[in-house]
Order: C-alpha cells, then sequence, then structure tokens
C-alpha cells in the first residue's frame, strides 16, 4: 500500500504543476518533522528540550550570524509546520490561489514568486525581532511565500470569485483584504509580529511582482535564471515549465485559431466565441506572460474575470 502511495506522489510530482509539487514537498517535510519528534520521545526526559533545539535548527533566528553560519535555514524553515491547521490552511491558500496564479500568469512564475516571498518575510522578521521585539525569536512555515502567492492572485484578477463555505461567492479581492486585515491587527496587538510582518512582506513581494509585470519588467527573472542553471548542473538541460491546458472547450486547432486570428468574415466572428478568445489569451499569457497583452485583451480578460 505504502508502495503504492509513494510511486502515485512519485509521479504526480513530475507531472503536475508547481503547485502540487510545493505542496508535496510541504507535506513530506511536515512528515519528517512528526517522525523526528516521535523519535526524540524515546530520547529521555530531556525531551522538550530536544525538540527546541531541534526547531532552532530548521528555523529562521533573529540573529543573522546564526543563520549564515546554519545557511539550510533559509530553505528549511519556509516549508517547515508543526500544526496540523497550520500547514493546512497555507497548502488550501496555496492551492486556491496558486491556480489562479499559474493559469494567467504561467506556471513558471509560480516558484519565483514563492520565493520572493520567503526573502521579503525573512527580510520583515529580522526587522522586528532586532528593532521592534525583543528576545529570542525564531520563524517558521510557509506563510509569507503563500501571501505572496495570493496577493499576486489579487492583483492580477482582483474580481475573479471563489464560492466560500457559508458566504457564498466572493471576488478574491475582498478576501486578500480580509487576509491582510487579520495581520495588520495581529501586529497592532503585538502578537506574534514577527510572523505577521513576515507575511506582509510576502504580501507585499507578491504585489510588486505583477505591478512589475504590467509595466513591462519582471522581478522573477533573476530567480528563473538562477532556478534554471542550478537545475542545468544536475541534468544538463535548461527547466522548462510544464504547460496546463485550459480547461475550456477549445473549438479550432492551433493552426486554424491562428490563421483565424487575423482577419475574420462576418460569418467566422458569429462562430467565434468568447471561450475561445479566452483560451487563446491564456495561451498567449503562459508563452510570454501578461505584459504581452494589449489593451483591448486586458479588458476582455478583465470583463470575463468579473463574468
Amino acid at each position: 500500500m505504502f508502495d503504492s502511495i509513494f510511486q502515485d506522489l512519485k509521479t504526480y510530482f513530475k507531472s503536475g504543476t508547481m503547485i502540487s509539487r510545493l505542496i508535496i514537498i510541504n507535506g513530506a517535510m511536515f512528515l519528517a518533522i512528526i517522525l523526528v519528534k516521535i523519535g526524540l520521545i524515546f530520547t529521555g526526559p530531556e525531551y522538550p528540550d530536544k525538540i527546541a533545539a531541534f526547531t532552532r535548527y530548521i528555523a529562521i533566528n533573529e540573529s543573522m550570524v546564526f543563520n549564515l553560519t546554519h545557511p539550510w535555514v533559509f530553505v528549511t524553515h519556509a516549508f517547515t509546520h508543526f500544526g496540523f491547521f497550520h500547514i493546512l490552511f497555507n497548502m488550501l491558500l496555496l492551492l486556491w490561489f496558486g491556480r489562479i496564479v499559474g493559469d494567467l500568469l504561467g506556471d513558471r512564475h509560480i516558484l519565483p514568486i514563492y520565493i520572493l516571498g520567503i526573502i521579503a518575510g525573512i527580510v520583515f522578521f529580522w526587522i522586528s525581532a532586532n528593532f521592534i521585539s525583543s528576545g529570542h525569536q525564531i520563524a517558521y512555515g510557509a506563510s509569507a511565500a503563500v501571501m505572496a502567492i495570493v496577493v499576486a492572485a489579487g492583483f492580477t484578477a482582483p474580481d475573479y470569485q471563489m464560492n466560500l463555505i457559508l458566504i457564498g461567492p466572493v471576488r478574491i479581492k475582498y478576501i486578500v483584504l480580509v487576509l491582510l486585515i487579520l495581520d495588520l491587527l495581529a501586529v497592532s496587538n503585538m502578537s506574534n509580529t514577527g510572523g505577521h510582518l513576515a507575511h506582509i512582506g510576502g504580501a507585499i513581494m507578491g504585489g510588486l511582482v505583477v505591478s512589475g509585470l504590467r509595466n513591462g519588467y519582471d522581478l522573477s527573472t533573476p530567480i528563473d535564471n538562477t532556478i534554471n542553471k542550478i537545475v542545468s548542473i544536475f541534468d544538463g538541460s535548461e527547466r522548462k515549465s510544464p504547460r496546463r491546458k485550459s480547461p475550456l472547450k477549445v473549438s479550432f486547432k492551433a493552426d486554424e485559431r491562428k490563421a483565424r486570428s487575423g482577419r475574420r468574415t462576418d460569418d467566422e466572428m458569429g462562430q467565434y466565441s468568447s471561450s475561445d478568445r479566452l483560451d487563446e489569451i491564456l495561451d498567449k499569457i503562459k508563452e510570454k506572460g501578461i505584459k504581452s497583452l494589449s489593451k483591448e485583451e486586458r479588458d476582455f480578460l478583465e470583463n470575463q474575470s468579473k463574468n
């Protein structure tokens, strides 16, 4: 049974989107932490102290000297969750909003935005730990990276509607606003100030990435190039982001659609549905990025998100 589950996850990891890979990595890390904690139970009555020491060596510390001398914490802290509801909430947000970002900005932007959210979260946490709060502090969790994805989705398709349990359809711009207000409220109450400031840092970074794309520059490019170089060291080739097919039904083949994208007769215009037009625009975004869209295409996409 376990071998079958492992094979399924392995296949899903290879063939899935970047969102599915990030969720699998976070889940695997969560399971590994559970096993380590269980193992430490049998080491004696010093169990709480050992758990504290273990946490310290996989989390970001208020001391940048400690972090730089233990460089793995820059990666491990962003995939570390100790509470079930902590990881559940983060992964649900990553899944829901990550799909929107992947569909509209392209799957290749997911990991760079996630990483940029991590970096911003570290900076804001360090500022809080050293200039606002006092005492020994640590930070862990994917929340800053997830907030970068959430806000990126909000900036990209603010009028996109999500169905919330007991509430119904809500535009994601209001969901994002509520999440930001909750973080600001926690900061004002000095409740886990460093953690919530890290969330805000990730949110700011997500907004900056989308704003940059709209203005003709891509903040994720340096991260993407670095990832490509690292991956090429191991497999000898550049990383290629898998393209996700649009869930919309396409009426024309690719070559037919290109031919129709020029001049169309009145009869053809009558047969050319909004779904086909939306599918063309989504394909263009995945291939060239959202900044390649014309004003007419942006207006059409915005109108479709409202509907």
